[in-house]
Formats: structure tokens, sequence, C-alpha cells
């Protein structure tokens, strides 16, 4: 176990709370990264989906850090349940505008989802199974 990990499971309250508060943000700031009710330029498109990606696999290794000893059911149920909670974040932040009614569509939603969810989950895999 490295000394950042030793420090991480020394704080593990303030760990957590870090991770689930930045989950919530990212979901909340991030979505939709792919809007298709609503057309952008392609460099914000690039851009907005290169952002979300790296929010998301930098997630999944701050989650294998702070979740090391956890399970696959468990860390993609936290997962799906953070996503959903940022996304209701963005609902109420643009409570009453325009942008809610092409926003929250059922395929830009299930896309983010379903991505981000899988994107956070793979990636803290990948590195429990490899033990970090």
């Amino acid at each position: 176990m490295t000394q950042f990990q030793k420090i991480i499971q020394a704080h593990r309250k303030m760990a957590c709370g870090i991770v689930f508060g930045f989950m919530i943000f990212f979901s909340c700031f991030s979505f939709p990264f792919i809007n298709f009710t609503r057309d952008f330029p392609a460099y914000i498109k690039i851009s907005t989906i290169a952002v979300t990606f790296g929010a998301f696999i930098y997630m999944g290794i701050a989650e294998a850090n702070v979740f090391m000893e956890s399970t696959f059911g468990k860390i993609f149920f936290m997962n799906l349940m953070l996503v959903v909670a940022g996304m209701g974040a963005r609902y109420l932040l643009e409570f009453g505008e325009v942008s809610n009614t092409y926003n929250f569509t059922v395929l830009n939603s299930t896309v983010h989802i379903f991505v981000t969810v899988v994107l956070t989950t793979i990636t803290w895999y990948y590195l429990y199974s490899n033990k970090i």
C-alpha cells in the first residue's frame, strides 16, 4: 500500500465525501455530453466529450483508491445513484428553462447514464483487478 492510499484509508469519511461530491458535480455539469436534440459546432462537441471522458475516468481512479475492498455490484449501483443525483441537480438548476425540454430527453438521459456509469465502473474494475 502506498503512502497516498494510507492517507486515504486514515481519512476514509472525508475521501468518500470528496468522491461523492465530485461524482455528483461532474454528472451535473457534464450532462448531456452528447446532445441528440440540438446541434452544436464540432469543437464544442469534441471538447465536451473529451472533458467528460477524462472526468469519469478520473472518478474511476479515485474510486479504486477509496473503495479498494468493494464489490462490482456495489460500485455499479453507487455510480448509478450518483449520476442520477447529479442529473437531478442539473434538472433543478435549470428548472423552468427551455433548455430542460431539449436536454432531458429519453435518448440524452439514457446515453449519459449508460456511458458515464459504465466508464467509471470499468475504470474502477480495471484498477481493482490489477490492485493498483
